[in-house]
C-alpha cells in the first residue's frame, strides 16, 4: 500500500488521537491481512459428533499448546477447534481465502467457509457471513440484532478451523489471507484500509494489542511514594513476542499479544507518534 505524504500531512491538520480496537475473533476492523492472527484459542470438542446437531462446544478436556499457541497433542476422542470472523454484524470480508500452514495435521474449515481446493499444506475456501441454522426460519437478515423484547443475540456463524488429527511433524505457521492478499501478506502484515482510517491521526494507543497480564514470577512491585503492590506480576523484555511468532493466543501469554515492532511499523508508515503501554509490573529491564 502506498500512501502520499503530501496528502498524509493535510489530514493531520489538528492535534487529535485514537485507540486501536482490540484482536479478537468478533472484531468488525481487519488489521492484519493474515486473520488467523484475529482468531479464538482453540477449544476442545469431540471429533465424533462435532458435525452433528448435538455436539458440545468445549467439553473439558486439557489443550496443549506450544509456545506459538498451536496444539502438539489430542488426546483420545478429541478434536480442537477456533472461530474467527463470527458474530461481526456480517461486516468480515466477502470472497477467497487461503489457508496455509506446515506440518502434520488434518485440518478442516466450516461453518459460513466452504472448501473450493485442498492440498497439502493449503486450502482455499469462499467465504460470506451467514446466519443459517442461528435462528428461526426467515430470519436470515435479522438474526444479526437483539430480537424485539429480549436481550438476546444471535450472531453471524463465520469461520470454523478444526483439527481432527496431528502427526509427527510439528504442525506450525498456519495462516489464513484475506481475498486479494495471497501473493503480498508477507511484504506487508496490515491491510491497506486500516492503514488508511488510522493516516489522519497524529497519535495512535495501542493499549489493546498489549497484554498486561503476561505470566511471570510473582513479586511485590514499590512504587515511589505509594508503597508496595502486591501480588504484581513481573514482566521481563526477554520474553517478549517477537515478529514472526503467532501472537495468536501465543502459549505465554493469557490473552493476544502483538509484538511491538509491528505497532512501531504500523506509526512510521502512518507518520503517526505511538502511545504505548508499559505492563504496570516491568521489570527495570524492560523499562530500560
Amino acid at each position: 500500500a502506498s500512501i502520499d505524504v503530501a496528502e498524509l500531512e493535510k489530514l493531520k491538520s489538528t492535534w487529535h488521537s485514537v485507540n486501536v480496537g482490540g484482536v479478537n475473533y468478533w472484531s468488525q476492523s481487519w488489521p492484519f491481512v493474515d486473520i488467523f492472527q484475529q482468531s479464538s484459542e482453540w477449544t476442545s470438542v469431540y471429533r465424533h459428533n462435532l458435525y452433528s446437531a448435538t455436539y458440545e462446544w468445549g467439553n473439558g478436556q486439557s489443550v496443549n499448546i506450544d509456545r506459538d499457541g498451536l496444539p502438539f497433542v489430542l488426546h483420545g476422542d478429541q478434536g480442537l477447534s477456533s472461530l474467527v470472523n463470527r458474530n461481526t454484524l456480517k461486516r468480515s470480508p466477502v470472497g477467497d481465502y487461503t489457508m496455509r500452514w506446515h506440518g502434520d495435521v488434518q485440518l478442516k474449515v466450516g461453518f459460513d467457509a466452504v472448501p473450493l481446493s485442498e492440498g497439502k499444506g493449503k486450502i482455499v475456501a469462499s467465504f460470506r457471513n451467514t446466519c443459517a441454522g442461528r435462528g428461526k426460519p426467515g430470519e436470515e437478515e435479522a438474526c444479526n440484532a437483539l430480537r424485539e423484547g429480549t436481550s438476546v443475540y444471535v450472531g453471524d456463524n463465520g469461520w470454523l478451523t478444526h483439527i481432527d488429527k496431528l502427526g509427527p511433524e510439528q504442525f506450525r505457521n498456519i495462516e489464513l489471507i484475506l481475498p486479494g492478499f495471497e501473493d503480498r501478506a508477507r511484504d506487508l502484515p496490515f491491510h491497506p484500509m486500516y492503514l488508511r482510517d488510522l493516516a489522519s491521526y497524529r497519535s495512535i494507543r495501542f493499549h489493546p494489542w498489549i497484554d498486561q497480564e503476561v505470566p511471570g514470577a510473582q513479586r511485590t512491585v514499590e512504587f515511589p511514594g505509594r508503597g508496595p503492590l502486591q501480588g504484581g506480576r513481573e514482566v521481563k523484555w526477554v520474553d517478549r513476542i517477537r515478529v514472526g511468532e503467532k501472537f495468536h493466543l501465543n502459549g505465554r501469554f493469557q490473552r493476544h499479544q502483538v509484538p511491538w515492532e509491528y505497532m512501531l511499523t504500523l506509526c512510521n508508515i502512518v507518520h503517526a507518534a505511538p502511545w504505548l503501554n508499559a505492563p504496570p509490573s516491568a521489570s527495570v529491564g524492560w523499562v530500560e
